[in-house]
């Protein structure tokens, strides 16, 4: 037989010697509890009547002792310096390095181990609140902390599809947790699966009427399937916006569903009021101009197309296709400044459609105000509810 296969690895002889106390050279399949009583039975059969027991007693001169175990032999050897009778119980002098290390680990064990219950007690009767870091709050009484939670939380549920009808129940589920809206929430057609990470909230920026628009940004992965399985696509970075509402007790809900936009925060486009007037001049004579900016706002890294000058927005760089402009209106306003409400069919390169709503300001550029008019600001999420 193997050195190993008799006495074990050499780690766990270590192991043995050191954190055990055992004496080396006791084979894998020693037991001293069977060592022992052998010992016993032995000593009793050998000893004659009025003998002393072995054990508890040492042995009178001129008894000849008793055959001693491996185990017991290690530690009379051991113990043989400490002036200790070389019975087969001798008591083993445990000021050593060897001794010393195995209280230390012992200790460091039931230190370890008292820790993590106390941890995990603490986590059932105080269990820690989730944070979400924001890295620009443009608020003053709007709570930025809980709006980010929300915030991501539906980023994270919107923008994670995937086919399977459980995975599809639980995003629903997930949507309207916060949302105020009363319509369903809208199932992505396509057969692929997309997954977000990594979102974090750039920017919570607030509104009136106890608004706010929260800008999350994170890393989104296309897969598509292979055989039984999904194969991962490369990783991409994904921005989205979500529009905040909050009600007197300031409980946060979302209005309307997220939207894409470019990862780059932006000038903020303020939604319409209440009781705005639609303005359909300048809605029919801007239509196409729209198309044109939403184009360039899915494609490019920086829009070109209706921008207003001086103004720079970022587009999504490759995030999106547009598809087609299946809402547009435009509210009255000023001479200057109106407001405008979009909604958009997207194509994103897994091939899913997604159908989201943007809010704009458009910038009067010319004394022409059914033409003139140009992009200066786009916000996305919200309904048209």
């Amino acid at each position: 037989m193997s050195e190993s296969a008799k006495y074990g690895p050499t780690w766990w002889v270590w192991v043995r010697t050191h954190v055990f106390l055992m004496p080396p050279g006791v084979p894998l399949n020693y037991s001293a509890k069977r060592a022992r009583k052998d010992q016993a039975k032995a000593a009793k059969q050998a000893a004659p009547t009025g003998a002393v027991d072995a054990w508890t007693q040492q042995p009178e001169p001129d008894t000849e002792p008793v055959p001693v175990p491996p185990a017991a032999a290690g530690r009379t050897a051991r113990a043989g310096g400490a002036g200790v009778s070389a019975g087969s119980w001798a008591v083993e002098n445990e000021k050593t390095f060897s001794a010393a290390l195995a209280k230390v680990l012992r200790v460091l064990l039931i230190a370890a181990l008292a820790f993590v219950c106390l941890i995990g007690l603490r986590q059932l009767v105080i269990p820690t609140q989730a944070t979400t870091v924001v890295k620009e709050v443009q608020t003053t009484d709007f709570p930025a902390a809980a709006g980010a939670e929300v915030a991501t939380r539906q980023v994270g549920a919107y923008l994670t599809i995937d086919p399977d009808a459980a995975a599809t129940a639980r995003r629903e589920q997930t949507l309207a947790l916060d949302s105020t809206s009363t319509s369903g929430v809208e199932t992505p057609t396509g057969t692929t699966r997309q997954a977000v990470t990594d979102l974090a909230v750039v920017r919570v920026a607030q509104l009136e009427d106890g608004r706010a628009r929260a800008l999350v940004t994170g890393t989104i992965t296309d897969y598509t399937p292979e055989g039984t399985s999904w194969k991962a696509g490369e990783p991409r970075p994904v921005a989205a916006e979500v529009l905040l509402a909050t009600d007197d007790t300031g409980a946060v809900s979302v209005i309307g569903r997220p939207a894409l936009v470019g990862t780059a925060p932006g000038p903020i486009a303020a939604p319409p009021t209440d009781h705005a007037q639609q303005d359909t001049t300048v809605a029919s004579a801007t239509q196409d101009a729209a198309a044109s900016f939403f184009s360039s706002y899915g494609e490019d890294e920086t829009v070109t197309a209706s921008v207003a000058p001086g103004v720079s927005i970022a587009g999504m760089n490759g995030g999106a296709e547009f598809s087609r402009l299946t809402g547009w209106t435009v509210y009255a306003g000023s001479d200057t400044t109106r407001t405008a409400v979009a909604t958009v069919t997207w194509t994103l390169p897994s091939g899913i459609e997604m159908t989201q709503t943007y809010t704009l300001t458009l910038s009067s550029v010319s004394a022409d105000q059914a033409g003139g008019w140009q992009i200066s600001a786009i916000s996305g999420g919200g309904t048209t509810e």
